[in-house]
């Protein structure tokens, strides 16, 4: 996420504690103050979150018009904002975050927190990852109904199919990773999938029938090849998947470690539900890509390791 901070003319902001919440994202802060629309527009144009700390750069229909990426602006400061032009916030779909002094009442405080990442939220790659336990005896009618009549129903016109995999044993287990754009555009394909007559009609009333029970992970993208290129498709042979369970707010830096390893996994992800604790990683190797139980600092409770066999579909 980039953050764009105003208006620091005595930089004091890089010195607090609190700044270190933004580790792991573009912080830019401006010490000078400008009035210039042009200027201000070229500054900001990759700006995510606005964090205003005081009222004097005039955020003004003009330029809120020219910040095609803005999705929130953060203020500690007086309502009605005189510095802000929240009717041209409203028309470009820009939260105006504000918490004022002791004793007022504070208008939709958030503060870069949760609302900041809901508000780019549709900015954001997440990935699906579906997990179906079946009866090793009902496995090959599924997966012939998966492949013949699922994939050619659905493609990649739903959500992109990454790679699919098994895991033998009783039951056996089927696991898919699907792409969206994100969670809003997830919502928005499966809503339109649940609306063909075909996936309703052929499909669906045959695989319920088939599969034992379902579960779904929702990842977001944080290293590997798939987060360095969104067309990046994972082989189906040799693969591994490990899950780190961490402790509470530790995931973020399992995640910084893991990219510094030399070669490069097919994918680092940190979860986002339904445990916002849990780094998965998919690599070749059967190994722990982190020697994790000898440096009890990286917050991780729990290694688990899984190898995959080649799915039932392929291209």
């Amino acid at each position: 996420m980039n953050i764009t901070i105003l208006d620091d003319y005595f930089d004091t902001l890089r010195g607090l504690p609190c700044f270190r919440k933004l580790d792991g994202h573009t912080v830019t802060i401006w010490n000078d103050h400008l009035q210039d629309v042009d200027a201000l527009a070229d500054r900001r144009r990759d700006t995510d979150v606005l964090v205003l700390i005081r009222e004097r750069t005039q955020n003004r229909a003009a330029l809120i018009a020219r910040l095609p990426k803005l999705r929130l602006i953060s203020q500690r400061s007086v309502f009605p904002h005189i510095d802000i032009d929240i009717d041209a916030c409203t028309a470009h779909g820009v939260i105006v975050s504000s918490h004022q002094h002791a004793d007022t009442p504070s208008h939709t405080a958030a503060e870069l927190t949760w609302a900041g990442y809901r508000a780019v939220e549709d900015l954001k790659m997440i990935y699906e990852l579906r997990e179906y336990t079946l009866d090793p005896a009902m496995a090959a009618a599924y997966f012939d109904l998966f492949s013949e009549i699922g994939m050619s129903i659905r493609g990649n016109e739903y959500g992109r199919l990454v790679g699919n995999w098994t895991i033998e044993g009783e039951p056996m287990r089927f696991l898919h990773l699907w792409q969206y754009l994100s969670l809003g555009d997830r919502a928005e394909k499966r809503g339109l999938l649940g609306q063909v007559p075909a996936w309703k009609n052929d499909f669906l009333p045959l695989a319920a029938a088939n599969v034992e029970s379902q579960h779904l992970t929702i990842l977001n993208p944080a290293g590997g090849h798939i987060a360095a290129d969104d067309a990046y498709c994972i082989d189906a042979h040799g693969k591994t998947l490990h899950r780190f369970s961490c402790r509470l707010g530790c995931a973020a830096q399992v995640v910084r470690h893991l990219q510094t390893i030399d070669e490069s996994p097919d994918g680092i992800w940190i979860a986002e539900l339904p445990d916002p604790n849990q780094v998965w990683v998919l690599a070749a190797e059967t190994s722990a890509p982190i020697a994790w139980r000898s440096d009890p600092m990286l917050g991780i409770l729990a290694h688990h390791v899984q190898s995959l066999a080649p799915g039932p579909y392929s291209r």
